[in-house]
């Protein structure tokens, strides 16, 4: 549907349109081919890029997820879903201390969320810096 709205493939934003809607379907591999058809156009977008490597993520492709995810923060300091996404990345792969850093970020940027983001407590309980349930 986004095609037939405008007939120019080299729009900024139609790819993105389509890869995200791929992306809410769970077809990962058509997101993927629209982020990158994407940022093929606007290589400076970190919101495509970040759901690039959150594709990657859901895929379990942590290799080409963390290049994308690692730019996604370079370009937008302060995009708390791509600090999420690199701290699960190293949950994921078994690395919890590496998931550190991006940690309070994820905290401080969704404060209001942060309470109840199982995301924040598995990391440091994995990383053995929280006290057990049972102490809390």
């Amino acid at each position: 549907k986004a095609m037939e709205k405008s007939p120019d493939p080299y729009t900024p934003g139609l790819h993105y349109s389509l890869g995200n809607s791929y992306w809410m379907e769970a077809k990962w591999d058509q997101a993927i081919e629209q982020f990158k058809q994407e940022l093929a156009i606007s290589p400076r977008d970190y919101t495509t890029t970040w759901k690039l490597g959150d594709v990657y993520l859901f895929q379990r492709n942590y290799v080409d997820a963390r290049p994308y995810l690692e730019k996604a923060i370079k370009e937008k300091p302060d995009l708390a879903q791509a600090y999420r996404d690199m701290a699960k990345l190293y949950i994921q792969i078994g690395q919890p201390e590496a998931a550190l850093p991006y940690q309070p970020v994820v905290q401080v940027r969704n404060s209001a969320k942060s309470a109840c983001n199982p995301l924040i407590p598995r990391v440091l309980l994995g990383a053995k810096r929280l006290p057990p349930r049972a102490a809390i």
